[in-house]
């Protein structure tokens, strides 16, 4: 026999696209970590670091 939460079948709830860090910083610190803070050119990424537990 089927589940009675098989068979209501509710609606997957719409996710928010992730927003990353520096454009978190950016809107509540107007921050951008992408300027240089001695000669106001642009930096770039050169790695990501991701952490498993």
């Amino acid at each position: 026999m089927a589940s009675e939460a098989a068979l209501r079948k509710e609606p997957k709830k719409e996710r928010m696209p992730r927003v990353d860090q520096a454009k978190l910083l950016r809107r509540t610190f107007a921050l951008d970590v992408f300027t240089c803070a001695w000669c106001g050119g642009r930096r770039r990424v050169l790695a990501y670091l991701m952490a498993y537990s």
